[in-house]
């Protein structure tokens, strides 16, 4: 019978066999440039700051040294570095002492260096535009000259035009032509001049003298970036989270140079935009693979990335308050450090359950090829805004002669259980096969059962799992690099948290698609998937893929996401994370993230897609409050919310379209599933999954409070008293 089929599917998410129909991914608005903002923060130097644009990097403090960014295949990192020494016309000389710091106003770099005589430095997106400001007409007679002393490792300028250009082999700085603007609006054009280990930046003494102030005198400081065949790209490896506060934070690798890789952050709103400025990471030298997760106790983000520097190989962890309005990383944490081993990889997870553990906050895994080892740390940020960590111990060891432990990951968030997975790949010896492994942990790291088995192989094939999951569910994918007949491909699995593990599905696997690199983002009833795939043609084609996936099954949706240039293998989503205490259904959107090679690291908003409705019947009876939070429910849901303020006692009444029964005034839903709902605050509240199965798209059902108030002396159904109904509301499920 359709109608028994539907509760039980809902209620119990079976794993059928059919085919789920096509429900595309949906995309929300424009794909957006992750690197096309720019921001101004405090630095760690001194009294100083540290901006930058889409492809420059500037740093303030006494001089001001701007950084192109121009990606790995440049050894080191190129510069220019200004500062001011004098103002002067012919008769009159001001000289500009060393040391004067700069103040920060928003996007702007102030140098005060005398009354009404300022000079600034505002960072843009394309470059920084310097410009001083005289508030009144300086002294002396003839042309307005500022000097700077400047040091470059660019070589001699070469004038281009009204501008002049510092380049190397791999890309460098231009410094565009001097304006003089008045206050009146009257402009004139100035002139620029090198001259020996010196810039002037000049204005004629006509347009001086005669000029309404204020006066600016104002050029363009801006990068020089070869667009090649190449594939020089500089910014990488992508990861999101999302915060409470109706935002996400990504964070990426950028390049400067093989030398000097940091790591940056945009913040996007909820309609996809750039939100705010360049979000600068504390990390130094060569630093790689960002990690981030969010916390909702703290308000925070947690971000976890390597690096090495001057010999000293770290994991590093900071901090970024999601309720402050500058949202400037603090709290910069040393996880782990070494002399004589870099660390190859990092993740973090973060939303520890604080009903379960005192000590909830961040839990940071990484590989420690120093002490062989797979090891975990958890994070804590104090209520006084400190840090506290646990010993950082090891979850598995490597033998002498094996098994060998690699590649670990986390599970994202842990919510309900505070139970988190962590996988990893395991060799049992130098040579042979290869297989997944998976522990859980809580919140201290602490290992939960024994360390199960969730693939294996007799070869030396199985490589970067990836894994999230929360609750009662967990899903596994990892990389298999065989060749012939089987090909590589990705392998997706489903487990509960006795490692009940559900039927492998793999995406690729063939000689005309093959697949590698996946990154998993779980909601309870569709799974995001994302993948790098390379089809065969008479050339091979290289694209990143997002796929949907039945949880519970990891069958697919035939949801699809395509990112047809990219210039990196990954791509990753993430969406709100399903908190057991939060009052507002999480949205269905998420956001997507990855290497692009038209828009360097680029961000695209989706929603799972779906037309089913919800309206109300009436007939509401008595003291049993409304049906709220009216969310149209469609295959592949994450979950649907019913919410009534009132009853001493209440059952969420679900049930087939069948005709209602009378009772007095009362007019009930024919009694289906009854699912008892405990208090919630002053509230009760029911939540259910909707399976990604087909056959359920099209189907009805009646829901509806029965409320009982044992203290009532009378009530609208006189056979029950103390019965009240509230109105009912028609579900049809949609694709």
């Amino acid at each position: 019978m359709p109608h028994c089929k539907l509760l039980v599917s809902l209620l119990c998410l079976p794993a059928l066999a059919q085919q789920p129909a096509h429900s595309p991914i949906r995309t929300e608005g424009p794909r957006v440039a992750m690197t096309r903002g720019s921001g101004l923060q405090p630095s760690g130097e001194a009294n100083g700051l540290i901006g930058g644009g889409a492809d420059y990097e500037v740093h303030f403090a006494e001089s001001v040294r701007f950084e192109p960014v121009l990606g790995r295949n440049c050894p080191t990192t190129q510069h220019l570095t200004l500062r001011a020494e004098a103002v002067l016309r012919a008769d009159e000389t001001v000289l500009i002492p060393p040391g004067v710091l700069p103040a920060q106003d928003e996007r702007t770099a102030i140098y005060q260096h005398a009354p009404g005589c300022d000079e600034r430095y505002e960072v843009r997106p394309d470059g920084v535009a310097l410009s001083w400001r005289f508030e009144a007409r300086p002294a002396g007679h003839g042309d307005l000259v500022v000097r700077y002393r400047y040091d470059t490792t660019l070589g001699r300028p070469s004038r281009v035009g009204d501008s002049f250009e510092l380049n190397g082999p791999h890309g460098g700085v231009r410094v565009g032509g001097v304006t003089g603007i008045a206050a009146d609006g009257r402009r004139v054009a100035g002139n620029l001049r090198w001259q020996g280990e010196h810039l002037e930046l000049s204005l004629p003494a006509s347009f001086v003298d005669t000029a309404t102030y204020p006066l600016v005198l104002d050029p363009l400081i801006g990068p020089i970036v070869p667009v090649s065949f190449s594939l020089n790209f500089a910014e990488f490896d992508p990861d999101v989270a999302y915060n409470e506060y109706g935002f996400w934070l990504v964070v990426w690798r950028r390049d400067l140079s093989a030398t000097s890789q940091v790591v940056r952050g945009q913040r996007i709103d909820d309609n996809g935009a750039l939100l705010g400025s360049t979000v600068f990471f504390t990390s130094s030298g060569v630093a790689s693979a960002p990690r981030i997760s969010s916390n909702r106790e703290y308000d925070t983000f947690g971000v976890v990335w390597t690096q090495t520097l001057a010999g000293t190989h770290s994991v590093q962890f900071q901090s970024v308050p999601a309720a402050n309005p500058a949202q400037i990383p603090i709290l910069l944490t040393t996880i782990a450090t070494n002399t004589t081993a870099a660390y190859p990889s990092a993740a973090i997870a973060g939303d520890l359950d604080s009903l379960a553990d005192q000590n909830e906050g961040y839990l940071v895994v990484w590989e420690d090829d120093a002490t062989n080892t797979i090891r975990r740390r958890a994070v804590r940020i104090t209520l006084g805004g400190a840090v506290q960590m646990t010993l950082p111990l090891a979850i598995w060891t490597n033998g002498a002669l094996g098994p060998f432990y690699e590649q670990p990951a986390i599970s994202r968030h842990a919510v309900g259980t505070n139970r988190m997975l962590v996988v990893a790949r395991r060799r049992p010896s130098a040579i042979g096969g290869s297989t997944i492994v998976g522990q859980f942990v809580d919140s201290l790291g602490i290992p939960i059962g024994a360390t199960a088995t969730i693939a294996s192989s007799t070869a030396n094939d199985l490589f970067a799992p990836a894994v999230d999951g929360h609750g009662d569910r967990w899903v596994v994918a990892w990389e298999r690099r065989a060749s012939a007949p089987a090909y590589g491909s990705v392998r997706v699995v489903s487990t509960d948290s006795a490692f009940n593990l559900g039927s492998v599905a793999t995406y690729g696997g063939t000689l005309l698609n093959q697949t590698s690199a996946p990154t998993v983002c779980f909601a309870q009833s569709r799974t995001w998937l994302g993948y790098q795939r390379i089809t065969a043609q008479p050339t091979p084609t290289t694209t990143l893929q997002l796929a949907a996936l039945r949880s519970d099954t990891c069958t697919s949706c035939n949801d699809g996401l395509t990112v047809s240039f990219p210039s990196g293998s990954r791509i990753v989503a993430a969406r709100e994370p399903p908190y057991p205490f939060t009052v507002n259904v999480p949205p269905r959107t998420g956001l997507v993230v990855f290497d692009d090679s038209i828009l360097d690291i680029g961000g695209q908003r989706i929603t799972d897609a779906g037309n089913g409705t919800a309206v109300i019947q009436g007939s509401a009876c008595g003291n049993a409050g409304s049906l709220l939070q009216a969310t149209p429910p469609n295959i592949g849901q994450d979950y649907l919310e019913d919410r009534t303020f009132t009853g001493t006692i209440a059952f969420f009444n679900l049930t087939p379209v069948l005709p209602t029964n009378l009772c007095g005034t009362c007019e009930l839903a024919p009694l289906g599933t009854a699912i008892d709902a405990p208090p919630f605050g002053f509230w009760r509240r029911v939540r259910f999954v909707i399976p990604c199965e087909p056959t359920l798209v099209g189907e009805q059902m009646l829901t509806q409070w029965i409320v009982f108030d044992i203290s009532a002396a009378s009530a609208p159904c006189p056979v029950l008293p103390g019965l009240y109904g509230s109105e009912r509301r028609l579900l049809t499920i949609g694709n």
